[in-house]
């Protein structure tokens, strides 16, 4: 009876394991005020993946209004997954609620395949692909997801340009 026992208490620690795991995964989707990932005012994903071609990210060009003139700030951004809440994205930036970013740099697909890019924005938001627009969102609209396609060819470097604004709330 004991070898029974402990096969059970083994099977019940193997099981409180396994909760713990996905508990982690799902604790490590959130963002740090409890919100979904999905919540964020900005998002893009891409499936499949895609690298960007020096690996570090893409340039990122922060201006201080919602139509991409007045230069603030430019740095390289590693992604595009931002929540600035009601916050700015940088200092140099005063109003939190109106400014613009343009995100650019190159792409190698890791396959020759139809890709799918996604966007999760508040406010404005467009994704050109081989200068070609694929995500056309340009409006002010509360969290909503957009997704358009393109073929790319694996091993080719494509340009990539991303642009999002803020305009209130």
């Amino acid at each position: 009876m004991p070898s029974k026992k402990r096969g059970i208490n083994l099977v019940l620690i193997i099981a409180i394991i396994a909760i713990i795991i996905i508990i982690v995964i799902i604790l490590s989707q959130l963002d740090i005020t409890g919100n979904a990932i999905k919540l964020f005012k900005k998002k893009v994903k891409v499936q499949p993946p895609v690298s960007i071609t020096d690996g570090t990210g893409l340039n990122a060009y922060y201006y201080d209004n919602k139509d991409l003139t007045n230069l603030k700030l430019t740095r390289i951004d590693p992604n595009v997954n931002y929540n600035y809440g009601s916050g700015s994205p940088d200092p140099l930036i005063t109003d939190d609620d109106a400014f613009s970013i343009r995100w650019e740099g190159y792409i190698i697909p890791s396959y020759s395949e139809l890709y799918t890019f996604y966007t999760y924005s508040n406010d404005g938001m467009r994704i050109y692909v081989n200068n070609q627009l694929i995500v056309s969102d340009w409006t002010n609209h509360v969290a909503q997801e957009k997704s358009g396609t393109i073929v790319l060819q694996s091993g080719q470097s494509y340009p990539i340009k991303i642009e999002y604004y803020q305009d209130g709330g």
